[in-house]
């Protein structure tokens, strides 16, 4: 824009060279043009840069908002949750003021001693337990706001001693979630056909009942039930505390390879720090209720931010 009124006020300066001489008055009038042209081109060129400016700002906000509408949503958030079971004033809490993101396809590990509130937390992450005071976001959903029925049966669940329903072959346990949800029966193959791939049950064991099973092949078949419903996040309470340490050390294996070939996002809990190192690539430290530290393996093992972290990491292997 600038340029163009520059361009029109050369044209005049040239037109008025070559115009005959004017009077006095002429002239005086044509200085007073010549100085409102000038006064114009000025105000023009700042009304330009204005524009230029606005523009420039209003591509910054674009920008901003953009960015921040593709910030991926966290598989689970928590939001400054407490938890008090108590109702006494005095009540130490089980969580207290914890606020943490678990990204989708995360491996999260909750690890402290026993009582310290792992479990806590993990239940709230579907709704098993409700927070005292904060909110946990289930894909930016406010769990406390969904229905939590059909939350739960979205989201994989495994506990320790794999808790079959003992009057079931493996195949009904392994689809009861399925079931539920009404799956057809073509969906119903496939949930089962992946089930079995992921976790490396032998069809041969689908008509057997759970008491006919070992410990280990118990387990795998709870994990089998828990990614039939083909979740997006799979919640973990301690699943191999059970078993002995072979069988321990194969499950993890398993449950690394399952991670990785099903894109999970799976919250685990466990008073192992040597598992937690193994299996997480995040792992959460809590202790009496407080959070200790969020980081990865390494940031942990590098940078440990309290004295209970590295009490904790003193005793791995």
């Amino acid at each position: 824009m600038s340029e163009q009124i520059e361009t029109d006020q050369t044209q005049e300066h040239a037109m008025k060279a070559k115009a005959p001489s004017a009077s006095a008055a002429d002239s005086a009038q044509a200085a007073h043009g010549s100085t409102m042209g000038d006064a114009q081109a000025a105000h023009a060129n700042t009304d330009a840069a204005h524009t230029t400016d606005a523009g420039a700002g209003a591509a910054v906000q674009q920008t901003s908002t953009s960015a921040a509408q593709q910030a991926p949503v966290p598989a689970v958030r928590y939001d400054h949750v407490s938890k008090v079971y108590d109702d006494a004033e005095d009540a130490e809490p089980a969580v207290d003021d914890a606020s943490f993101s678990v990204a989708d396809h995360d491996f999260a590990m909750f690890v402290g001693s026993s009582g310290g509130g792992k479990t806590t937390l993990l239940k709230m992450a579907n709704g098993l337990i409700a927070p005292t005071s904060g909110a946990v976001y289930y894909f930016g959903e406010d769990v406390a706001h969904t229905d939590q029925v059909k939350l739960r049966r979205k989201i994989g669940y495994v506990i320790q001693g794999s808790m079959l329903f003992p009057n079931m072959t493996v195949e009904k346990n392994i689809l009861y979630v399925p079931r539920l949800r009404k799956f057809s029966k073509e969906q119903q193959a496939e949930a089962l056909e992946r089930a079995l791939a992921l976790t490396g049950i032998d069809s041969k064991y689908l008509t057997k009942y759970p008491a006919a099973l070992s410990g280990g092949q118990q387990q795998r078949v709870g994990i089998a039930r828990a990614l039939a419903g083909n979740p997006d996040v799979v919640l973990m309470d301690e699943p191999f505390s059970a078993v002995d340490e072979i069988t321990r050390r194969q499950l993890q294996t398993e449950i690394i390879d399952i991670h990785r070939k099903a894109k999970l996002t799976i919250l685990f809990v466990t008073h192992d720090i040597d598992e937690a190192l193994r299996l997480g690539t995040k792992i959460m430290v809590i202790n009496r209720g407080k959070m200790q530290q969020f980081g990865t393996p390494d940031e942990l093992l590098a940078h440990p931010a309290t004295s209970y972290v590295e009490q904790l990491l003193a005793d791995h292997d």
